[in-house]
């Protein structure tokens, strides 16, 4: 608690009007005591006592805004003020005091070396040898005190720029998460009204209903064309980000829709891929896509065990986008005379997705073919998740394995 208040008392310090506050009222103090030393003394009688008065006071209203300059002067100015015959130089230690602490703090080092043998030089010609044995303590003090406080505050401002840097790179990785996962939401439900609108089209006879349709397949197309700008812009903004993501984004506990919960049981996990499934099955099918889709569930041990077994929840989701992913590149590419197959299995391990179907360059409609990157940031995802995509293409035949890590 202590060392909180005095932290935030060192950073208001900081601030440019708190240290010209603090120099004036330092000025001021210093001012006052000559003032009232020379008062006690009777010494404005002094010539050059009054002299080295107005200079000192000049010198310390000065540091009010050259405090690094004023302060590698005034070793010297002090010195030639202590060689000045009949010049009481005490009521002067009090600003030497203040300019070598104002002097480490900037770390002012060489320059103040170089005073300080100047002012030696200086009381060694003025015969004053008993001056040497106190003026070093004085100035090496002084001068430490001002570096010790000067590299706290580099401390804390290092430690401050680091806690700003890691989370500025978890909300990168963040963000690069819940932009791949709208990408999948948003592109996949585009795609499946454009598709379910165009197959209404070819069917449907009435002139009002075609010129709905087709400003509902237009509108989609428009939508879908801004995702995939949008979705470049992501793909930059990736590579620009790229090594704060790469060494941070698995440390972040950010899911999209996963109410802060990173982990599910396996058998949540099994229940949410089937019903995707189920409901990825059913799109197809009325776009005239039929194939096999299947799920196998190769957990070892009893149901109790099955139930209790927890998985990565990110991971989890991450398979599951995957699947409706493929399926829906299936929809897009895939001719419907020809089937298609996905097999995916599941164990406590991992998650192994196979899936194969046929391409072509023209759609179903005769429409030729715009190819997005939506398997290329889930090629991206799942590696970095710690595991693979391998794609390959034999003839008209599109194959993808996926493994993706569940623990």
């Amino acid at each position: 608690m202590l060392m909180n208040t005095f932290s935030r008392v060192i950073e208001l310090v900081k601030s440019w009007k708190i240290q010209r506050t603090l120099f004036i009222i330092l000025a001021i103090l210093v001012v006052s005591m000559d003032v009232q030393s020379c008062n006690t003394a009777g010494l404005w009688h002094n010539p050059q006592q009054s002299v080295c008065q107005y200079v000192w006071m000049f010198a310390t209203f000065l540091m009010i805004a050259f405090p690094r300059q004023i302060s590698l002067v005034t070793p010297i100015l002090y010195c030639l003020t202590l060689a000045m015959p009949g010049v009481n130089a005490t009521c002067f230690l009090f600003s030497l005091i203040a300019s070598m602490f104002v002097a480490g703090f900037y770390d002012s080092w060489k320059y103040l070396l170089c005073a300080y043998i100047v002012s030696l030089n200086i009381m060694y010609f003025a015969k004053m040898a008993y001056i040497p044995l106190t003026f070093p303590c004085f100035i090496l003090i002084s001068m430490i005190c001002g570096y010790a406080l000067r590299k706290y505050l580099t401390m804390l401002e290092e430690n401050s720029r680091a806690k700003m840097d890691i989370v500025r790179s978890e909300f990168q990785s963040y963000i690069a998460s819940v932009a791949l996962q709208l990408h999948d939401d948003v592109n996949n439900e585009i795609t499946d009204i454009t598709l379910l609108a165009t197959d209404a089209l070819y069917a449907e006879k009435s002139d009002h209903t075609k010129e709905s349709l087709e400003q509902i397949i237009e509108h989609s197309r428009n939508a879908l064309s801004k995702a995939r700008l949008v979705i470049s812009l992501l793909e930059q903004a990736e590579q620009k980000y790229d090594d704060s993501l790469d060494s941070n984004i698995a440390s972040t506990q950010f899911i999209y829709g996963s109410n802060g919960n990173n982990c599910m049981t396996l058998a949540d996990f099994l229940c949410n891929i089937r019903a995707r499934l189920q409901s990825e099955r059913k799109i197809c099918e009325q776009l005239g896509y039929y194939g096999s889709i299947t799920l196998n569930d190769e957990s070892s041990g009893s149901n109790d065990f099955a139930v209790s077994a927890i998985v990565n929840g990110e991971k989890a989701q991450c398979a599951i986008r995957m699947c409706s992913e493929l399926l829906t590149n299936i929809r897009k590419h895939c001719s419907t005379s020809v089937d298609f197959s996905m097999n995916v299995t599941v164990d406590e391990r991992e998650c192994k997705i196979m899936c194969m179907n046929s391409i072509s360059t023209l759609n179903k409609f005769g429409e030729k073919l715009v190819f997005g990157k939506g398997l290329l940031f889930h090629k991206k995802s799942v590696e970095r998740l710690g595991g693979s995509l391998k794609a390959q293409k034999d003839d008209d035949t599109w194959l993808v394995n996926v493994v993706i890590p569940l623990n």
